[in-house]
């Protein structure tokens, strides 16, 4: 194992090394997600049919894999420990996965851990993830933010919490590198008045909670949503890319 081609990682709150002593040894952790391919070939015709967009007007995508190579160097004795406590905190569990590589973005998926083994005081096994296809932004579209991770160049601030709403207002959601379908959450709602959003010229009538629309995707040039009733509205999107 080659100690120095890996860097660390944050998985549900843990830092690979600061907190868990392991090196990641490999280099191709995350791999690109398979896209889903739709072509049907027409019967005595040299072309083919293209249907991969035809659904949703753009391309979807299977889940992606991650893998890490761990390396922990300890007593012997200790190894039964690592390999428990290891197995505790990461086997079969859904996992949020912060490369230190790229802080803005965490990876999801559910992860397995296999492959134990060692040779003298060096202790190696592998964890490999299931994950979700994109990579989501770290910060939130409700203020939970996290300037230390945030880039300043390529970043979208996007903050749509506690948007009052008293007979009609409109919000401009920023869009990201994929399709987002925003939840929008009503509180404080007010039955005298009818309380919708309209979106591309389409009414979406809304309850108090949480209301999500498949009709309603913000592409990545973004899009406008126009309120209407008496509430507060908060709108959680997911930001991301490939």
């Amino acid at each position: 194992m080659n100690v120095m081609a890996g860097y660390g990682a944050t998985i549900n709150g843990h830092h690979t090394y600061k907190d868990l002593g392991l090196v990641i040894g490999n280099n191709d952790i995350v791999q690109p997600p398979t896209p889903k391919i739709n072509i049907i070939d027409i019967p005595g015709s040299s072309h083919r049919l293209d249907l991969t967009e035809t659904l949703t007007g753009r391309v979807e995508y299977e889940g992606r894999s991650l893998k890490f190579e761990f390396g922990i160097q300890m007593p012997k004795e200790e190894w039964a420990g690592v390999c428990k406590n290891v197995m505790l905190l990461f086997h079969g569990k859904k996992v949020r996965v912060i490369l230190d590589s790229e802080p803005e973005y965490y990876y999801e998926g559910r992860a397995s851990i296999s492959g134990f083994d060692r040779v003298g005081t060096i202790g190696t096994f592998t964890m490999s993830i299931d994950a979700e296809a994109y990579k989501y932004d770290i910060n939130d579209s409700l203020g939970n933010w996290e300037w230390d991770s945030f880039n300043f160049e390529t970043g979208i601030a996007r903050e749509y919490s506690d948007i009052a709403v008293d007979g009609s207002t409109n919000l401009l959601i920023q869009g990201s590198d994929i399709p987002m379908i925003p939840t929008f959450t009503v509180t404080n709602y007010s039955n005298e008045k009818d309380a919708y959003i309209r979106y591309n010229s389409v009414r979406y009538n809304l309850q108090p909670g949480k209301n999500r629309f498949s009709g309603v995707v913000i592409p990545p040039a973004g899009g406008r949503v126009y309120f209407y009733g008496k509430y507060t509205m908060a709108v959680d999107v997911k930001g991301g890319s490939l």
